[in-house]
């Protein structure tokens, strides 16, 4: 929103920086980077890639193992009717379509190939699940009860459920960034809504969480703001101006 870019705008002027944490992978974030120039690289894939968009090179990622291709595989057998997305660095696959990949494919304009699982290359950083609302239940729970030790299932909203490497999160490519930005002494802000932010809420200095985030995520955050439909941002920044100068 105009009111969210013009409190980045105003934190950058006062010495401040900002960044994404988001699910999204390369060709599905660079249609907004001339919006949000971040002063960082960004962390992609909820925390499997960091990506500078400036030098357009993955500066660091965190790849789902071999043993990926047979959970995958097992998985779309066993819900026939969840979308299955296979996200690489900048190519996207599908190797099983439902309504909901389908409309996110045509929502972001994305380009992708489909494919069986077997023909996919390898270097795998997410695999996404995703199907109706009433049907993630007993997905997130058959998921749950698989002894997948070597990758971590999350849910990242509330039609999807990813695939990522073991010790993946958006909390742990912040630690990561801030190592390689030299961040160490500076105080983090994070912002999130869903499950799938709740590590990066922890990493963060001050963690954040949006009134219509799930009651856990709100539980986990220091402060609770407006919701995505309300500025939420530069209510966050609003926050660090009044406490941090």
């Amino acid at each position: 929103s105009d009111r969210n870019l013009q409190a980045i705008r105003k934190l950058r002027q006062l010495g401040g920086g900002f960044t994404i944490a988001t699910g999204r992978s390369v060709p599905s974030y660079l249609p907004y980077h001339d919006l949000i120039l971040p002063d960082t690289p960004v962390v992609l894939n909820n925390g499997a890639v960091l990506y500078d968009p400036y030098r357009d090179e993955i500066v660091w990622n965190s790849v789902l193992p071999e043993t990926a291709k047979g959970y995958a595989a097992e998985i779309a057998r066993k819900f026939p009717e969840v979308g299955v997305e296979i996200l690489l660095g900048k190519e996207i696959f599908v190797t099983q379509m439902s309504k909901q990949i389908q409309d996110h494919m045509e929502h972001e304009h994305l380009v992708h190939t489909i494919a069986p699982i077997e023909e996919i290359p390898d270097q795998w950083y997410k695999v996404l699940y995703a199907t109706e609302k009433e049907r993630m239940e007993p997905l997130c729970a058959y998921l749950d009860s698989l002894e997948h030790t070597d990758v971590t299932y999350v849910t990242s909203s509330q039609y999807y459920c990813e695939m990522l490497p073991r010790n993946t999160s958006k909390g742990d490519a912040l630690k990561i960034l801030t190592r390689m930005e030299h961040l160490e002494q500076k105080k983090i802000y994070a912002v999130g809504d869903y499950y799938n932010d709740l590590q990066l809420l922890e990493a963060a200095d001050v963690g954040a969480a949006v009134k219509n985030a799930p009651e856990d995520v709100r539980n986990a955050a220091n402060l609770v703001v407006g919701s995505n439909e309300e500025d939420a941002i530069a209510e966050v920044i609003d926050y660090i101006m009044e406490h941090e100068q």
